[in-house]
């Protein structure tokens, strides 16, 4: 097959806008962008278990406080009772007075390790509270990210959906000024890149080297002159 001067000088934009339009196509799977997106989907999943915990033991935490804060309570006015009947002294005798004093002792050693605990408990309900705290920050950072990214990734796929229009526009424009082999290359290039031009001795579109007749009959005709690669099935054209 021969093409015109017009012809040819048409089909080398047709595949040069051809694989501009592919590009676009490809970048607007906008692969790295999902990945990026799914990680961090993956990732806040990850974070809100994480702050799920801290939170349930925030709550166990803060339960153990306020129990500690009342049995601490409670061993106070133990303490204080015994003291004023002691004190008092009204119809006790010295055993009396002896076994009150070592009660006392035995409450206030009771008192000094609850409060040991509930000052422990409070130190780590303050360490949790400050993880959660943390850890909501990261969270927040995360989502934010996702955000962002899914605000870029509507803002390419417009700009490229625009690009993918104007260009599929000028491949319809540059079909007709190919006459009837446009037509034919816009049927093929559905299924593969359509056209491409010769490349030392390979198809241009899919890289597959061409038969030895398709070579020698390019090599052997004009400058216009049309082969077919068998592994794509585009026409495959010299640059000139």
């Amino acid at each position: 097959m021969e093409l015109t001067p017009e012809q040819h000088s048409a089909t080398l934009e047709w595949i040069r806008v051809s694989a501009q339009l592919r590009k676009n196509r490809a970048d607007a799977q906008q692969k790295e962008l999902k990945e990026e997106l799914t990680a961090l989907v993956a990732q806040h999943k990850e974070q809100a278990g994480k702050i799920a915990k801290l939170n349930a033991h925030r709550e166990a935490v803060q339960k153990q406080v306020r129990e500690l804060n009342a049995r601490s309570t409670d061993l106070e006015a133990e303490i204080s009772g015994r003291e004023q009947r002691m004190n008092d002294g009204t119809g006790l005798t010295s055993s009396d007075l002896v076994a009150i004093g070592k009660e006392i002792d035995t409450l206030k050693e009771k008192l000094q390790r609850t409060e040991d605990e509930h000052l422990a408990a409070l130190q780590e309900e303050e360490r949790v509270t400050s993880a959660v705290e943390t850890a909501t920050e990261e969270g927040h950072a995360i989502a934010a990210r996702g955000k962002k990214l899914q605000e870029e990734r509507a803002r390419t796929a417009t700009t490229l959906d625009a690009q993918a229009q104007e260009l599929s526009s000028q491949l319809a424009g540059l079909a007709k000024n190919m006459g009837d082999f446009g037509t034919q290359v816009t049927q093929r290039a559905q299924d593969g890149p359509g056209a491409a031009t010769l490349r030392a001795g390979s198809c241009g579109g899919c890289g597959a080297a061409l038969s030895g007749t398709a070579r020698d009959a390019l090599a052997n005709s004009g400058p216009y002159s049309v082969a077919e690669c068998e592994e794509c099935d585009s026409y495959v054209i010299k640059e000139g």
